[in-house]
């Protein structure tokens, strides 16, 4: 962003590049953002005029794109986790046998792992990266406490339309 975010109060009235969902435009009104919906490849563009004051998106995105050339700071909230998911569709899954579906979460799983592992060590790798050419910083645990309790309204508004246990597993 164009200054550190260190507590919830920082992110008064920054411009945050967001993608174009509910969820995410909700979730940085609550705290106290104004959310720019925003086409990704207009991001680097974004940065550099300042129509936007900053983005989010994982140290891997941020290397590969350069936004380190038009963004001075990276702080590190740690405010999504995006998992990956393997989807089939009912009427698939219900065609398979037993050791067909037992092969799929066997793979699945052992995907899962890896995916984790190398997702780990690319954010690891660009993070190192990221703080040679930004200034980078990371929230205090307290202070993520205070942006969950920010944006709880929001959760429990999403999570009456979707399931919701599952979206308290990944708040």
């Amino acid at each position: 962003s164009k200054h550190p975010v260190t507590k919830l109060e920082d992110m008064q009235g920054l411009k945050i590049r967001v993608i174009q969902s509910p969820i995410y435009l909700e979730t940085f009104s609550a705290l106290g953002a104004n959310p720019v919906p925003m086409a990704f490849p207009e991001v680097y563009t974004g940065l550099e005029q300042h129509t936007i004051d900053g983005q989010e998106n994982p140290f891997t995105v941020i290397e590969g794109n350069k936004f380190y050339e038009v963004q001075k700071y990276l702080s590190v909230t740690g405010h999504i986790f995006n998992p990956q998911s393997l989807i089939i569709s009912q009427k698939t899954w219900n065609r398979l046998n037993d050791d067909e579906k037992a092969m799929i979460r066997a793979a699945a799983a052992e995907a899962q792992t890896f995916q984790r592992e190398v997702t780990a060590a690319g954010m690891d790798k660009a993070k190192v990266t990221l703080a040679g050419a930004m200034t980078v910083n990371e929230i205090t645990p307290a202070e993520k406490d205070r942006f969950r309790e920010r944006v709880q309204p929001v959760i429990d508004k999403f999570a009456k339309s979707l399931d919701g246990e599952l979206v308290k597993t990944m708040y």
